[in-house]
């Protein structure tokens, strides 16, 4: 059995009346140990599937209305509150691409993680104070004193991911973890995440639009367009053999720099899927931008099929 494990989740979000689906019908499993990376552009639903896990999405942002997401065997969407608290504080960490939403400005640092840190254990200061210093941050106790007013914000998202690793939990679900934090220490962060995993078997499911981070550390990567998942292979067999007409394109531009889009690594002419309130009734999501597109894509919703051992592709003319 894995870890985490969705089947057909839908996250609906109903504006004035409105409704659209943010995601659609995702399934995906993480084993222990496992580094998952889920790549797409900006508004392929990778932050709101993160979110969706712990139950953490915003009230204004969706809600899952599909599908069950299970834990251990046991299916988060039928959790108690008081389960569910217990669940984010000990054994699933989520690491967020804000940071800022997790501090309160006015308290020290030390106020906000101390009860936190106790929980650790003994050794939980010690393993906080260990894993700040591989981060880059020499003087824990310093870091402890300060407000989060103080800090950069990529200082505070350093601070969380110590947090996570030092927790020790089943499954940390990192949303584009080092997306404010410099070059220097954003190796050192990717780093201790995946070490962390395959040390103590914790999965490591991580959000991020750069691929070369999924070809450094992934085990598996799931590509995103639309809300669905369209492609989902061992990140050996992706980077060697991509499939998607949509995969090839992001792997082609890799290494590309959009100059001012930040840590960006896809085409900049390649927007959103839909416009705010556009729904979309039928066919592939992606066929008005595919260069191989058929006549029945604009008809016919393709389904996420096997095109060889641990990767799967929801394109009928992929090659």
């Amino acid at each position: 059995m894995s870890l985490l494990e969705l089947r057909n989740v839908s996250v609906k979000r109903v504006i004035d009346q409105n409704a659209r689906f943010l995601n659609k019908g995702v399934s995906l499993s993480v084993d222990r140990g496992e580094v998952v990376a889920i790549v797409g552009e900006s508004g392929s639903g990778k932050t709101t599937l993160l979110r969706s896990i712990p139950q953490l999405l915003p009230f204004n942002a969706g809600m899952v209305t599909e599908g069950s997401i299970e834990f251990q065997g046991e299916n988060i969407l039928r959790m108690s509150q008081k389960r569910l608290q217990m669940l984010r504080q000990n054994t699933v960490r989520s690491i967020f691409q804000e940071p800022g939403i997790v501090f309160n400005p006015v308290s020290r640092i030390s106020t906000q993680v101390g009860i936190l840190i106790a929980s650790f254990g003994n050794s939980g200061k010690q393993e906080f104070s260990d894993c700040l210093i591989e981060l880059g941050m020499d003087k824990p106790d310093e870091v402890l004193r300060s407000y989060p007013h103080q800090m950069s914000v990529g200082m505070l998202q350093r601070i969380s991911i110590a947090l996570a690793v030092a927790s020790h939990p089943a499954l940390i679900l990192a949303d584009e973890p080092t997306s404010a934090i410099d070059a220097i220490h954003r190796s050192r962060a990717l780093r201790l995440l995946a070490n962390h995993s395959k040390i103590f078997g914790a999965a490591l499911l991580l959000t991020t639009h750069d691929l070369c981070v999924a070809r450094k550390y992934a085990d598996v990567v799931i590509v995103m367009y639309g809300g669905r998942v369209i492609e989902r292979s061992s990140s050996k067999e992706f980077f060697l053999r991509p499939r998607h007409p949509y995969s090839k394109i992001l792997l082609a531009n890799e290494h590309f720099d959009p100059g001012a889009r930040r840590n960006l690594h896809f085409p900049s002419t390649i927007a959103e899927t839909f416009a705010e309130g556009e729904v979309k009734m039928k066919g592939c999501d992606y066929w008005k931008r595919c260069s191989i597109a058929h006549d029945s894509c604009s008809e016919n919703e393709p389904e996420l099929l096997p095109v060889d051992e641990n990767h799967e592709v929801r394109c009928p003319f992929s090659k």
